[in-house]
Formats: C-alpha cells, structure tokens, sequence
C-alpha cells in the first residue's frame, strides 16, 4: 500500500512540445514574410527613384498668354528629366496661383510616360484703376491683380482712393457689371470718377456722362438708357441718377 503513493516522473505531453513548434514556425514564417516585403519596397523605391522611365519626357502648358513659359517652368520647380514621383505638384500648383495674372490652374501628370500638363486660366483686364497714383489692372470680377502697362488703353477708373480698402472689390465688381450693360446699348465707357460721397461719374463717348450718388445703382443705369433711346439724347448731355423718381438732365458744358 505504501509503495503506490511514491512520487513518480511526469512526462511531457507531446501536444504541447508540438503546439510550441507550431507556434515558431508561424512567427518564421510572418517574419519572413515582413522581412521580404521590407525589401521588395526597398528595391521598388529604388528603382522608382533611379529608373529614366519615371523622368519627364514633356511639360504642356496651356492657356497662358500674359504668363511666360520659362515662368510657369520657374514656378513648378520641375524641369525635362527630373524625376515625377520627386516632385511636389501641391506646392507647385500653390505658386502658380499666387501670380498677380493667374486666376485658377489645374495641373495633371501621367507616370509612364512620364509627363505634366498645366492648364492655366488668367484675369481678363477690363479696366485700369488708380490708386495711390498707380495704375493696376481690373479684371470683371472687381480684382485689381497686377500694375498696368503703359500700353493700356481702356476704361481708366479714377479716385478709388475714396473709398474704404474692403469696399473697393465690391465697388469694382458692380462697376464691372454696369459697363457691361452701357456695351450693350452701344456706347463705350471712356473714363470713371470716384468723388467723395461716393459721387461716380461715368464718361461715355460723345461726351454723355451719367452722375450716380452713393454708389452705382444698376436699375438706375438700364432707366437712363431707357430714357436717352426716347429723347434720342445728343453729345454734350449729363444724366443725374441721383433721384430715384427723375432724371436731370444738363448741359455737359455747365457741369453736372
């Protein structure tokens, strides 16, 4: 009786030594499998970065008139055989919008073969305003976007100074709008004074000059068309808008 309750020898159970085999074959084979992925994207970086099927072959820009191409080349920073995936389109596409005549740009680029095209969309100067005695470009949308060139010859708006710097934009949008309209009746808009009080005269050709007060009003502008196309107003005729159920008519010469 006393011999069966002798310690005896445990003996390792094989599903365990097994399991534990198992489990570092698996942890081998992730292993290898991360290590071979390391290297796989080494050689693909590598190759990316060294390969001249990733150098650019061609840079198409388009649209650009008033924007010159060794510019456009200047501001991408990129140039014919620098490689594409090196290259930060973001920020180039950020400095070409920061040019004074570049409205918007969009910029697309293929990987093989590798190439780049910039479409560009610049302001269209309507009109040339003075401020502070220089002369700077305005597109329709009010922006006054660069300094213009001695060899501009359209509508010259004078005494913006007059008005508040966060209310000029705004000033020169609805002044874009109404000569727009003026074209349209067939008269063309030689010159805009901005007085104090707001007080706009718009010059027309022959010598017919439209007096707004507190700004441009529109509706103002299409009713004095309405009214010069019944009268058949002649050269030499000043149109005060400044009241809201008449028009004044005055001699040019006596002023308005």
């Amino acid at each position: 009786m006393v011999e069966d309750f002798k310690p005896r020898k445990k003996i390792k159970s094989k599903k365990k030594t097994w399991g534990y085999v198992n489990s570092l074959l698996r942890l081998s084979i992730w292993l290898s499998i991360v290590i071979s992925l390391v290297l796989v994207s080494i050689c693909a970086i590598a190759y990316i970065s060294t390969s001249k099927v990733f150098l650019v072959k061609s840079i198409r820009i388009e649209g650009a008139s008033h924007v010159k191409r060794d510019q456009v080349i200047s501001m991408l920073d990129l140039d014919k055989g620098d490689n594409i995936f090196s290259w930060n389109m973001e920020l180039a596409k950020d400095r070409l919008e920061s040019y004074p005549w570049i409205k918007s740009v969009s910029i697309s680029r293929r990987f093989i073969p590798a190439s780049v095209t910039v479409r560009i969309k610049e302001y269209k100067p309507e009109a040339c305003a003075i401020i502070d005695g220089k002369r700077y470009l305005v597109s329709k949308e009010g922006k006054v976007f660069a300094l213009a060139p001695k060899s501009f010859t359209g509508l010259t708006i004078e005494g913006i100074n007059n008005l508040p710097v966060e209310s000029r934009a705004s000033f020169l949008k609805t002044l874009a709008n109404s000569v727009q309209i003026i074209e349209k009746h067939g008269y063309t808009v030689k010159t805009v004074d901005l007085g104090p009080g707001m007080r706009t005269t718009i010059s027309l050709e022959g010598k017919i000059s439209l007096v707004l007060w507190d700004g441009i009003d529109i509706s103002k502008i299409k009713r004095a068309f309405v009214v010069m196309k019944r009268l058949r107003a002649r050269e030499g005729v000043s149109m005060d808008l400044g009241f809201d159920n008449k028009i004044v008519l005055r001699s040019s010469s006596k002023g308005a």
